[in-house]
């Protein structure tokens, strides 16, 4: 059997992969984008060095990678998404790659995160958007246009901090709780 985890940070994931013992953890899904990128300096490597893949929600940081201009609530209340919205130089990177390959800012920000080795999990309110996301898939990026996405949101690796946080802090007592639950009862 296997198991996907949401939001553990690379010390947590570290923990959760040594109380597993009948199922296997596969995936820890994060959010990670190009204005969010400090998963890559904890969870990428926990992940890569046990065999998970990640999987990033928000890739396209509630639409600010994609141009949205922002007007639903959940938008402009995120301070991600302000920080994005607001990144002259990243968004003209982002659009500098785009318009070479012809397609949308919203693929480019996906492609990117496939480049990156995580799998982006794109939400939107407009159905006749999903032809258009699902066929980031297809686009490749040159290694160069990723070094020049890197660059543009170099400061986003460690902007949010130093490492993975996602989780507000009463998750970590049910957590500490069931982690000791599990230890006391030998792994799950």
């Amino acid at each position: 059997e296997y198991v996907g985890l949401s939001n553990f940070s690379g010390a947590l994931l570290e923990e959760a992969l040594h109380c597993f013992s009948s199922v296997e953890p596969v995936s820890d899904q994060v959010e990670y984008n190009l204005a969010y990128r400090t998963p890559e300096l904890d969870v990428f490597k926990v992940a890569n060095a046990n065999g998970l893949s990640v999987i990033a929600y928000s890739p396209l940081a509630k639409g600010a990678l994609a141009g949205s201009p922002g007007r639903r609530s959940v938008q402009t209340g995120d301070r991600r998404f302000r920080a994005a919205s607001g990144d002259a130089d990243l968004l003209s990177a982002v659009k500098e790659v785009a318009d070479r390959h012809r397609a949308t800012m919203a693929q480019v920000a996906l492609a990117w995160i496939v480049a990156k080795g995580a799998a982006p999990i794109p939400g939107t309110t407009k159905p006749e958007r999903v032809a258009e996301l699902a066929s980031a898939a297809e686009l490749a990026l040159s290694d160069e246009e990723v070094a020049r996405l890197d660059k543009a949101s170099e400061k986003y690796l460690t902007l949010w901090g130093k490492g993975y946080s996602n989780m507000s802090s009463i998750r970590y007592v049910p957590c500490a709780l069931q982690y000791l639950g599990v230890r006391a009862l030998g792994g799950v």
